[in-house]
């Protein structure tokens, strides 16, 4: 194997709250990762729909303290949800791009290699039929020359 299937997806670096809680299980597999961030992603889009219709007053920001879902855990307006989610799926996406890079390239790889192998195989099949019929008129040549 040319690479690790290890991934970091810590977004620490990037000042973005971390939409997805980390699992050790689901660090590993970038595919399930980017399935919950993006149900987390449509989720809160459309939790701001449903504030830009109901209450539009809360698109506002004006004051970032204020209390979303359960009045004890304090949480960002859903404008900030949204753009979190979306920051964390982008990041997980652009750790997943190297991956997704090397196994598209083994993949293409792996592909030539099959190709030059059945073309290899093809001039191994004509050869044969070749020397076949190369014997096959040498014989008729001896045949012929033997019976003049």
């Amino acid at each position: 194997m040319l690479h690790s299937t290890k991934l970091n997806l810590a977004t620490a670096t990037m000042d973005v709250p971390r939409v997805v809680a980390p699992d050790p299980a689901t660090v590993r597999d970038g595919k399930a990762e980017l399935r919950k961030l993006a149900r987390e992603m449509l989720l809160s889009y459309v939790d701001l729909l449903d504030c830009a219709a109901a209450r539009p007053s809360q698109l506002r920001g004006s004051d970032p303290m204020r209390l979303w879902y359960d009045p004890e855990v304090p949480r960002p307006p859903p404008v900030e949800t949204v753009r979190a989610a979306v920051q964390n799926l982008l990041h997980v996406t652009n750790v997943l791009r190297p991956h997704q890079a090397r196994l598209g390239l083994a993949e293409r790889l792996r592909r030539g290699v099959a190709e030059k192998q059945a073309a290899f195989d093809a001039l191994d099949a004509a050869e044969r039929e070749a020397e076949e019929a190369a014997s096959t008129a040498a014989a008729w040549a001896a045949r012929a020359a033997g019976t003049q």
